[in-house]
């Protein structure tokens, strides 16, 4: 009578706080049916627990606002799984008809406090005021443990922090999954497409299949079959299984596909090689392949290509698939009968992923030429190869060059590549130049490239200035590459047919014995003061260390941002125009200083120079512009020329400084601004050696940094 009125205090005390609404629980919840009576714990097993009176309830919850209201049907669902007991270490217990007091451990287990003093020692001098009667009716929910002798062995505090909640205190682990129907699904991998291959390819990639399995259990496929098709691609566009006649001669599937092997993702063989009959059916047994539940395996098909086929006209197709999963397929499952799906995922007789199977593979060879300057005594690149192969990996064993003119210069060429291995072919020039004994790897797919050099002689040993080097690629010269699938040899004969394309862009550099550079200063002026000798651009000039180098002109080019100020002599331009125009710059509109200091000595004003002033208006000079009205797009040209034998010498690894100077104070007035440029092209004149006359000077385009411009220079 006395647990039933606790237990009617319970719902008294939880009814005054529950909402009564629904409510979705999941485990470690507190629920209870609206206008029930009892309060039930949820566990992860998928049961539920209750709660036998308020203090038990109280030993864990300080009060009931976290109880949840369920529906009955959702309540009747879940199984009861028994009551909770007292949280370990809260309080101390005793039965109705039985004196002992209880201290609760883990798991609802009761150790019996053996002593007053030891009650004292673990609940403090009040003990006996934490003692709950346990109705002899729960007791069956307990279980009795050691007694305690001595606080030694028992901590309230530890025993309360050994678990988190209901669940860790009654060690419940989650239901073990309900295992369902289990399927499999057959389909065609993501990506899937088309490719090519040719006769003799070993053990390539004929098809792939997705098998998926669902979440319920694990799958293990036992056998399956697929069928193989043919397009003879000679007149329908249509696949057959094993065999097509589109022109009356059947092509047969097994004469290109002997056998067929069944691998895995990672290529492991599962089952084959297995003959491939004359109806294109294939059955592979005697495997096992566990698929696990919820996850996916691919499986590929792989056989060789036969070397010597017989192929009519066109490229044959050929295709594989699983029909369909229900009848060629063959799995179990410890969840019970398997549900296969899948039908033709691959096209069947439309694959969407056919391979195509050529008598061979394709090879491009593409020879690219360099220009420039090529200097006496160095090596220069000359040009490149590039070989591309498609369908098929290759091995380039020979190749040639033409070396047109046989130029003295060209003491040796020399060939590289950087492939797996590496390696180099050396030969001397000649109108057919032929490197032998190569052994260029080619993949299909990549792209290989083979550089091309040249050791020139040095001027002392017979280099030929401005001597020109050109070297082609012909169609007629030694070549070859053999496939390395069927070691098939192509040589120069082929060039023209599908199977090797040729290009060619001859390679052109002219000798010369030394190198000339132009820079600008990196403390080149952005600004200048309006003054008679304003600096307003700094730049250098370096002969390279293989020879000295003579300059026989610059032309400078400057615009000025008043040029087109209305009236006679009221711009730069035609104020500039006062200039002789003799061999002296009596005006002093511009100096150029060698080094690039205020203390520089002026060049280029001399009897040996020419200095000329003139402006170029409407795209046409004007060498005598005195009194030439100038307009918006004019611009001025200030010309350096050195008399022959007399040009201004660079000695070989010298780097020269120059400051060019302007009479800024010609300027309209107010804030303004110019650019200066070196030009190049015939607007510069050099000679690559530091005596002689030379044959002909050299132009600008044989300087690197030419053109080189000051940037804007404001005036203030």
């Amino acid at each position: 009578m006395r647990g039933y009125k606790i237990h009617m205090l319970l719902i008294a005390l939880a009814a005054t706080v529950l909402p009564h609404i629904a409510a979705a629980a999941s485990p470690g919840d507190l629920v209870q049916l609206a206008g029930d009576s009892a309060v039930y714990y949820l566990g992860i097993d998928g049961k539920r627990y209750v709660f036998p009176n308020d203090k038990t309830y109280l030993s864990w919850y300080a009060d009931f606002s976290s109880v949840k209201v369920v529906a009955a049907d959702d309540l009747a669902a879940i199984p009861l799984g028994g009551a909770v007991t007292y949280r370990p270490g809260a309080r101390m217990v005793k039965l109705q008809t039985d004196p002992k007091v209880y201290a609760v451990g883990r798991g609802g287990t009761l150790r019996h406090v053996a002593s007053e003093e030891a009650a004292a020692a673990l609940y403090g001098s009040d003990w006996n005021k934490k003692i709950d009667d346990l109705s002899d009716a729960f007791f069956v929910h307990y279980r009795l443990g050691e007694p305690i002798v001595s606080a030694d062995s028992f901590n309230p505090v530890t025993a309360a922090s050994s678990v988190s909640d209901i669940g860790s205190d009654k060690s419940l682990a989650a239901a073990p999954k309900k295992l369902g129907a289990p399927t499999i699904t057959i389909s065609l991998p993501i990506g899937a497409s088309a490719k090519t291959v040719v006769l003799g390819a070993k053990a390539p990639e004929l098809a792939a299949f997705d098998v998926s399995a669902s979440a319920d259990a694990d799958i293990t496929l036992t056998a399956l079959r697929v069928q193989g098709y043919i397009d003879e691609a000679e007149g329908d566009a249509d696949f057959r299984p094993g065999a097509d006649d589109d022109n009356a001669t059947p092509s047969l599937l097994r004469s290109l596909v002997p056998n067929l092997s069944l691998h895995n993702g990672s290529g492991a063989r599962l089952a084959g090689p297995v003959p491939v009959p004359p109806d294109g059916s294939v059955r592979f047994d005697g495997f096992a392949y566990v698929v696990p539940a919820g996850g996916t395996v691919t499986f590929r098909l792989r056989g060789d290509i036969a070397a010597h086929a017989e192929m009519e006209g066109a490229p044959d197709r050929i295709a594989f698939g699983v029909p369909d999963a229900q009848t060629d397929v063959a799995a179990t499952s410890p969840g019970g009968q398997v549900t296969l799906a899948g039908t033709a995922p691959a096209g069947g007789s439309s694959p969407a992923a056919p391979v195509t199977v050529k008598r061979r593979g394709s090879l491009s060879v593409a020879w690219t030429g360099g220009n420039g300057v090529a200097i006496a005594g160095r090596t220069v690149e000359l040009g490149e190869f590039t070989l591309e192969a498609t369908d098929d990996d290759f091995e380039v064993r020979t190749a040639s060059l033409s070396v047109i003119g046989l130029p003295k210069s060209l003491r040796k060429v020399r060939m590289e590549h950087d492939r797996p291995g590496g390696g180099r072919a050396e030969s001397a020039p000649s109108s057919q130049t032929s490197f032998g004994g190569l052994a260029i790897k080619v993949p299909k797919g990549q792209k290989t490239a083979v550089k091309v050099s040249g050791d020139l002689f040095s001027r002392t040993d017979g280099a030929v200035r401005e001597e020109r080097l050109k070297l082609e690629f012909l169609k007629t010269q030694p070549f070859e590459a053999v496939s390395l699938t069927t070691g098939v040899a192509m040589n120069q004969g082929f060039f023209g047919a599908p199977e090797l394309s040729h290009s060619n862009i001859s390679s052109d550099f002219v000798v010369n014995y030394t190198v000339l550079s132009v820079a600008k200063m990196a403390d080149s002026p952005v600004s200048a003061a309006r003054g008679a000798e304003a600096p307003v651009f700094r730049f250098s000039m370096t002969a390279a260390p293989d020879g000295a180098a003579r300059v026989k002109s610059m032309v400078f080019k400057v615009v000025p941002s008043d040029v087109g100020a209305g009236g006679a002599d009221n711009d730069a331009l035609e104020r500039w125009a006062d200039m002789n125009g003799d061999i002296f710059d009596d005006n002093a509109v511009v100096n150029l200083r060698r080094p690039a200091t205020a203390g520089g000595e002026v060049i280029g004003e001399g009897f040996e120079t020419t200095l000329a002033y003139s402006i170029v208006k409407g795209g046409i000079e004007d060498a005598t512009p005195q009194g030439l009205d100038s307009a918006a797009g004019d611009y001025a040209l200030i010309r350096y020329v050195w008399n022959d034998n007399s040009e201004m010498r660079l000695s070989a690894g010298e780097t020269a400084t120059f400051q060019f100077e302007i009479d800024a104070s010609k300027l309209a007035l107010g804030a303004q601004s110019l650019t200066v440029e070196l030009l190049g092209g015939r607007d510069f004149q050099w000679i690559d050696s530091g005596e002689g006359s030379p044959p002909a000077y050299l132009e600008g385009g044989s300087v690197s940094g030419l053109p080189s411009a000051s940037g804007t220079v404001s005036v203030p």
